[in-house]
């Protein structure tokens, strides 16, 4: 058996709860978050009822060990709170709260929301809700700061969730995005979108302000008297959207790691615009319409401002903001057909060049690197006959992948990538893409009668299998033809299971948008490295049939955890839990006990670490007999009295110490009697030596 270049030895980070979401992580993989039903560490309250339960915690790796904080607000500090997000380096927590009453009020009370079923699910805030962020203030401790309140005023609450969504922040949360409904009054004063629409605003630093709407054409912030809002210029009463919707969920990167950049979605609804626009609300301060018909550089594009308007559908954009990325039938730019694939640049030399096609008739969402770099998409057309590294072409009607590399400006043309390519999982700067396909890929050695994981190197244009056998220079016997083969399993070749590559809320669909979900749980790491799970036996010591957790690493698979739990785990996201960017760090969760200091069978994390993790704890020497008591205490020595400096005739007297008994003296010893003699009455007498008074001595027998 090949070992891998790395040691699992971490210590256990649990009992774990995930209620459905795994653990927040930091691109280093140094800190971890997740909500969990066990108090921890220093939680003052731990409420569990139908509106909360548990508490969320920060988890830190140290030289020794991983430190455990909570930083769930204290109960005396807010009655009642709700987690929304932490920022990149989780260092922050954004949550919603309620305030304390003041002195003589009684606290508010909420009415939990029903369903026909008559089940409560979850708490609707009064008007005293409340935004605040918490930063770690040393001691376990934390600070809070108030960001703004939550509601507007004159808000209607119900008994049910009504109107307000936290949807977005930047990397450090310094901005905010809120959703709100145009119901229940609950549009801050200025607003005048239409009711049963959506408004969208954000927070920007802290102060206990009001929320600036985002979707607005006014040049310079809002700063309207006496509400922020008051003489907002709306470019849609229709609703304003953050980002935009595909396949059920906004997009990532909606707002730019730093906050300066906001992508919107004005949306119509009979008024201006006639069709969703997409824009960009920049600082704060000025509004970019990023979809509108354009001339292009050239000015050869009279088709572009003709005939019926096309909805533009926003797709992504680079973390910094800089790059956007949408869908439209448009035709914005010469070459233009089908759903055509824009890249909106904000980095052009001028404004005339910042509008761009990078593909026509392009099917599904795209996937798109962090940094905006390589875009990845599928179209049926033919839109570059070269080769993959691998020697396969596109073919025409078919499911062709593509990569446009955008930081290429002499490219211009897509680089055909694969055929069927689905669930598809990229790095952060896109030099590597993992995807599943049923199709057997040329030169990788793949005869499997199921799908298998690939990975396409975007430098060299290569496409390697991930789902391999482990390999050996001894070889392994395949079973199926009896040849010594080089890797473990028949190459892996397997014609029953399944694979899949680890829930990661990078690129996936994910109700949550907080700045770690473009970090948290990451399939690929930066250097190639992928965590998957499997059915199939790909090791000796896997398990067919269960839950394998691999790492496939610089051309080889190995296995992290064989799916052997006694307890099965209920976490319906698998085990793996994803790597940190670098690959140094495989998390994945079970409930066996793999190291000493677990001893539970509840579900636990652990951190497959290169070079190993810490040391175990040195065990403890069982005890016998009395040593198990340990050693007697000492003897209390009792502390003199204090003296009494004040004076004056009103103070006590001092307590007058007792003299110390005397010492008793030693009985004397008693000395023995001549020979002859004995004791009678505490003198020597002599012994009677009369016959009589000898028998009757006998007779009675010895005095006891």
């Amino acid at each position: 058996m090949v070992s891998p270049p790395f040691v699992a030895g971490a210590v256990p980070l649990g009992p774990t709860n995930y209620q459905d979401e795994p653990p927040l992580m930091t691109a280093d993989g140094e800190h971890l978050l997740s909500h969990i039903f066990g108090g921890l560490a220093g939680t003052e309250g731990l409420e569990q009822n139908e509106f909360s339960s548990g508490a969320f915690y920060e988890f830190s790796r140290t030289p020794t060990g991983w430190s455990t904080e909570s930083i769930t607000p204290p109960d005396s500090l807010y009655p009642r709170s709700e987690f929304a997000f932490a920022s990149s380096e989780l260092s922050r927590s954004l949550w919603s709260v309620e305030l304390p009453p003041a002195p003589g009020e009684e606290l508010p009370v909420g009415v939990p929301p029903e369903d026909p079923n008559g089940n409560v699910d979850g708490y609707n805030y009064p008007n005293n809700g409340t935004l605040v962020l918490r930063e770690a203030a040393g001691g376990g401790k934390g600070r809070f700061t108030v960001v703004g309140p939550v509601t507007a005023p004159g808000h209607e609450p119900t008994s049910k969730h009504e109107g307000f969504e936290l949807i977005g922040a930047s990397a450090d949360l310094s901005h905010v995005l809120v959703e709100v409904e145009a119901k229940l009054k609950q549009l801050w004063p200025g607003d005048h979108t239409m009711e049963g629409r959506q408004s969208l605003y954000e927070y920007a630093g802290v102060g206990d302000r009001e929320p600036a709407l985002v979707g607005v054409r006014n040049e310079g912030h809002l700063d309207g008297e006496p509400h922020v809002n008051d003489g907002a210029d709306l470019i849609s009463r229709c609703g304003t959207m953050f980002g935009g919707w595909r396949a059920g969920g906004p997009i990532a990167n909606g707002i730019s790691a730093s906050g300066e950049t906001v992508l919107f979605t004005a949306l119509a609804c009979g008024e201006s615009p006639r069709v969703n626009e997409l824009y960009a609300r920049i600082d704060g301060e000025r509004t970019v319409d990023i979809s509108e018909p354009s001339t292009g550089p050239t000015g050869d594009c009279s088709a572009c401002v003709e005939g019926e308007p096309q909805a533009a559908v926003y797709q992504g954009a680079s973390e910094d903001g800089s790059k956007v990325f949408f869908t439209s039938q448009q035709e914005l730019l010469p070459g233009a057909r089908g759903d055509t694939l824009y890249e909106y640049d904000f980095d052009a030399a001028s404004p005339h060049q910042r509008l761009s096609v990078l593909a026509p008739e392009v099917e599904g969402a795209p996937v798109i690197s962090q940094d905006g770099a390589r875009v990845y998409f599928q179209s049926p057309a033919v839109l570059n006959s070269a080769a993959n590294g691998n020697g396969e072409h596109a073919t025409l009607y078919g499911q062709n992948l593509y990569v446009y590399d955008t930081d290429d400006g002499s490219a211009g043309q897509p680089v055909f990538v694969a055929q069927q390519a689905g669930e598809e999982r990229t790095t952060r700067d896109g030099a590597f893409l993992a995807f599943e396909s049923p199709r057997h890929v040329a030169g990788t050695d793949d005869s499997s009668g199921i799908p298998q994981l690939f990975e396409y190197d975007a430098e060299t244009g290569v496409i390697v299998r991930v789902s391999v056998g482990q390999s050996s220079p001894a070889g392994y016997e395949c079973e199926a033809t009896h040849v010594v083969e080089a890797r473990y399993g028949c190459d892996g070749n397997a014609t029953t299971g399944a694979y899949k590559l680890p829930f990661s809320l990078a690129g996936s669909e994910s109700s949550s948008w907080s700045p770690t979900d473009q970090t948290s749980g990451l399939a690929v790491a930066s250097d190639g490295t992928v965590e998957f799970e499997s059915e199939i036996a790909l090791t000796p010591l896997a398990v067919p049939g269960k839950e394998n957790v691999y790492e496939y690493r610089a051309g080889n698979v190995y296995l992290l955890s064989p799916g052997d739990e006694a307890v099965a785990t209920d976490y319906d996201g698998g085990r793996p839990l994803g790597i940190d960017e670098s690959g140094r760090d495989a998390f994945f969760e079970t409930t066996e006990g793999l190291l000493p200091q677990d001893t539970d069978t509840q579900a636990s994390w652990y951190d497959a670490r290169e070079d190993g993790g810490f040391p175990a704890s040195a065990p403890q020497t069982a005890c016998q007999g009395s040593a198990c008591q340990g050693p007697h205490p000492p003897t209390p020595a009792f502390a003199t009295p204090g003296s009494n400096t004040l004076t004056g005739s009103g103070n006590l007297a001092p307590p007058v110490e007792p003299k110390p008994a005397a010492k008793p003296t030693a009985k004397p010893k008693a000395k023995p009697c001549k020979k002859g003699f004995v004791k009678h009455r505490g003198r020597c007498v002599k012994a009677p030596k009369s016959k009589k008074a000898k028998k009757a001595s006998t007779k009675r027998g010895p005095k006891s």
